[in-house]
């Protein structure tokens, strides 16, 4: 089963919209988007794992001053 099409289609109505109302309105829409990605992408267990990088690889926060 291939959604390209279905996707597209919507993404053509999306952007014919956007050329009716406010510009505004597409860019926090996009924000929103890109916000609820970014988290299931960054705040997760295997992330969490890099959050003690300098422990990790031995750097002392002296280094980086």
């Amino acid at each position: 089963m291939n959604s390209t099409p279905g996707i597209a289609k919507l993404l053509d109505i999306l952007f014919t919209l956007t050329d009716l109302l406010d510009k505004d309105v597409e860019r926090q829409g996009w924000s929103f988007l890109s916000e609820l990605a970014l988290q299931r992408v960054w705040d997760n267990k295997g992330d969490a794992a890099c959050d003690n990088w300098r422990e990790l690889y031995g750097v002392s926060a002296a280094t980086w001053s």
